[in-house]
């Protein structure tokens, strides 16, 4: 019985053990800052459509996400963005936000690898799970005109 138990235990284990799906889930909060703030802030994806999870966040036209800094956006790790920030009377800023693999995705990657997890390995190498957006947080001190 005791070793029914134990095999148990390590199979629930190797199911489970560092999944970055599971752990760290697929999206990220991107946080823009600016100086001044109340900065009108447009976010749009660039290598593909904002997905219906992303345009939940503030949408005014099914294609950007819109907001006043400070704002923080919930967007899919493995997305790219333009940020674009305009205020009255300071020069427009754009950031690219792309994505790569963060120290805790690497992690739960070698995770499923070392456990044997190889469709947690897929899951979470196509889900973006094991990415963060980078840069983020966005600070941005806007220049006058």
């Amino acid at each position: 019985m005791k070793i029914h138990q134990i095999l148990s235990t390590v199979f629930a284990a190797a199911c489970l053990s560092n999944c970055a799906s599971i752990t760290r889930g697929t999206t990220d909060a991107l946080v823009v800052k600016s100086n001044p703030d109340q900065a009108d802030v447009r976010v749009t994806r660039v290598d593909k459509p904002l997905t219906k999870k992303e345009l939940s966040s503030n949408s005014n036209d099914g294609q950007t996400i819109t907001g006043k800094t400070p704002a923080t956006f919930k967007l899919q790790r493995k997305g790219e963005y333009n940020v674009q920030l305009s205020k009255a009377d300071y020069k427009s800023t754009e950031t690219r936000v792309t994505n790569h693999v963060s120290g805790m995705g690497g992690t739960a990657m070698a995770g499923n690898v070392i456990v044997g997890g190889l469709i947690g390995l897929g899951v979470d190498a196509a889900s973006g799970a094991t990415k963060d957006l980078t840069p983020n947080p966005i600070e941005i001190i806007l220049q006058k005109r």
